[in-house]
């Protein structure tokens, strides 16, 4: 989570407050917020690289709890906007909230190596749409959160977020191919 640094210290505090409630467990059972990751490897490549994050300087605010394939929701603060939590994709309930300036944020789409979505929030309509045209993801939602989807909208990532587009037009162009005819250049007299 990108912040402004004027903002980012209450941000990661409300985000505390707010992931306290999330329950972890069972996801067939009702209020479960957070299953499980797809397996106890998961975990541990989550674990090593919030370890690594703390190493380089980001303070663990809550969670950091595992067990099995369960991962509970983990707010960080102080991130490095270079560590491996930030610039990799873990797709697990992590939240590294990273204080940014204006200077900081204009070269940080070059840190990552792609992704599905992200929520830019901006009241600046300019830097918004900066900041959309060069992030290496497959959605950028404007001042909401990354979870858009509608069935006749493209989906999908780009970079180590896979490729290509999900949904009605682009699965009916992924199951149809192109086909290239080349006709001879003309030569002189009749044919």
């Amino acid at each position: 989570i990108l912040a402004a640094h004027e903002v980012a210290e209450e941000f990661a505090h409300l985000l505390v407050e707010e992931s306290a409630a999330w329950r972890v467990g069972d996801p067939a059972e009702r209020g479960t917020r957070i299953g499980t990751l797809i397996d106890a490897d998961a975990v541990a490549r989550v674990r090593t690289a919030v370890q690594a994050a703390v190493r380089g300087g980001a303070e663990v605010m809550a969670g950091g709890e595992y067990r099995g394939a369960q991962c509970w929701p983990t707010v960080l603060n102080h991130v490095d906007p270079q560590a491996q939590l930030v610039t990799e994709e873990f797709l697990a309930p992590l939240a590294p909230v990273i204080a940014l300036t204006d200077r900081a944020l204009d070269d940080l789409p070059d840190s990552y190596t792609g992704g599905l979505q992200v929520g830019v929030f901006t009241r600046d309509l300019d830097r918004a749409m900066n900041l959309a045209q060069r992030l290496p993801v497959g959605t950028v939602v404007l001042n909401d959160g990354p979870q858009y989807d509608h069935p006749l909208a493209p989906f999908g990532g780009v970079g180590h977020s896979g490729h290509g587009r999900e949904g009605v037009l682009s699965s009916a162009r992924n199951m149809c191919f192109a086909k290239t005819i080349v006709f001879p250049a003309p030569t002189e007299g009749p044919r």
